[in-house]
């Protein structure tokens, strides 16, 4: 999606009754920007009524916050995703990190999360030792800015060229059969 195309903030996660996923604070972080730079908030939503009276009680200024009410194929949600600015979560449950996954195939920063592709790929701008207040802080800049939004974007291709490629991976994978294979011999 062409820079210029692209507006708001891709709510990263949409479990509510998940801790670790501080689903809440994130759609409170997210209503905050909002309302401080007047970008656009989507968040999926699949729990139906419960899950938009939830959200309605956030008071985002209307017409501010778009829903995915529906899972959709993984072509189309990657293509919801790159239609934003940035991905926000404040997830703190050490997963994979799927999401960031996602914001890196779709060529936007992803701001908090403490996966591993978080850790690895956006670590200027992950949630791994940072407060939420910290992680809020970086948001705004990074929606205002194109030229810091595409640093952190070639930052994090650069991290995941030399650290999560397939290429990269096959190596290490090779190394540690072989380290195996020697290990069994002995």
């Amino acid at each position: 999606m062409p820079p210029d195309e692209q507006s708001g903030i891709f709510i990263g996660t949409r479990e509510w009754d998940v801790p670790s996923r501080n689903h809440f604070a994130a759609l409170l972080v997210a209503r905050e920007l909002c309302e401080a730079t007047g970008e656009p908030v989507t968040a999926v939503n699949l729990d139906g009524y419960k899950g938009r009276r939830l959200l309605g009680e956030f008071n985002f200024p209307k017409g501010t916050l778009r829903l995915i009410e529906k899972w959709l194929p993984y072509h189309d949600y990657l293509r919801e995703v790159a239609r934003h600015k940035i991905v926000l979560q404040l997830d703190r449950s050490h997963v994979p990190g799927q999401v960031a996954g996602d914001a890196l195939l779709c060529r936007i920063p992803c701001v908090g999360g403490d996966g591993a592709i978080e850790r690895i790929a956006f670590c200027k701008t992950c949630g791994e030792g940072r407060t939420i207040t910290e992680i809020a802080s970086m948001a705004p800049d990074l929606l205002k800015n194109p030229e810091l939004r595409d640093a952190v974007v070639a930052e994090s291709h650069e991290r995941a060229r030399e650290r999560l490629s397939f290429e990269t991976v096959r190596s290490e994978l090779a190394k540690f059969f072989a380290r195996l294979e020697g290990a069994t011999r002995s």
